[in-house]
């Protein structure tokens, strides 16, 4: 049997409270209803907050998206950007949070708008002694579609280990939080700046996390 109350005001009996329902009783909001929460006014949430498929505003839903991606072949010298041999980490039981990150000759579209921690690792080595000094890589940025190029982060290392004639490159991973506005225009790539040493290698593999990129969105812009 089925009946509908109609009232403007529900008010408790006695006291200040009032139940609906019973226990594992379910309460449906029709399409386009609403329930307006007035200023000053608290809803006080004990239980579970389920937001599964829901669109949230006005609040952020914490972090949602996080991937890896990485080199996966070396190459020798400077670049800008690195436009090639990039992909997304598929081993060792990576999995990704949210959508993916999309990539073409070397630019990066993020998935959603928001504050996005973007970090860059460069591997670098020297194959035949050579003397390593002030290589690195940058992070760059457009707001414009790549009409002009901003570095943001630049990190770089000098001669760390020898290994017979290996030279390595002690250069550290550099993040920086980037303001997606607009995933149309606001995109991300990678530079190697090698300062004139040309056996200089960046290196790359499909198995490892050698050269890598990580892309995780913080909140909301």
């Amino acid at each position: 049997m089925s009946s509908e109350v109609k009232a403007n005001k529900l008010s408790p009996a006695t006291g200040t409270d009032v139940t609906l329902g019973d226990a594992s009783d379910t309460f449906t909001l029709p399409a386009s209803g609403e329930i307006d929460i007035a200023s000053g006014a608290t809803l006080d949430v004990n239980g579970t907050l389920d937001v599964t498929g829901a669109t949230v505003t006005g609040l952020s839903a914490g972090i949602t998206h996080s991937s890896f991606w990485h080199l996966t072949s070396s190459f020798t010298g400077a670049v800008d950007p690195i436009a090639s041999n990039l992909s997304e980490m598929s081993y060792g039981g990576y999995a990704r949070l949210g959508s993916a990150m999309t990539e073409s000759s070397g630019v990066f579209t993020f998935p959603e708008t928001g504050i996005w921690l973007i970090t860059f690792k460069p591997s670098m080595y020297s194959a035949d002694g050579t003397a390593i000094h002030a290589v690195g890589g940058n992070i760059n940025t457009t707001v414009n579609d790549g009409s002009s190029w901003i570095g943001i982060g630049w990190t770089y290392g000098s001669a760390h280990v020898q290994s017979g004639s290996i030279v390595y490159a002690g250069v550290p991973p550099i993040s920086v939080q980037f303001d997606v506005t607009d995933t149309s225009t606001h995109k991300v790539s990678f530079k190697i700046q090698d300062t004139g040493y040309s056996t200089t290698t960046v290196q790359g593999d499909s198995n490892v996390y050698a050269t890598y990129m990580t892309f995780l969105r913080l909140g909301d812009t």
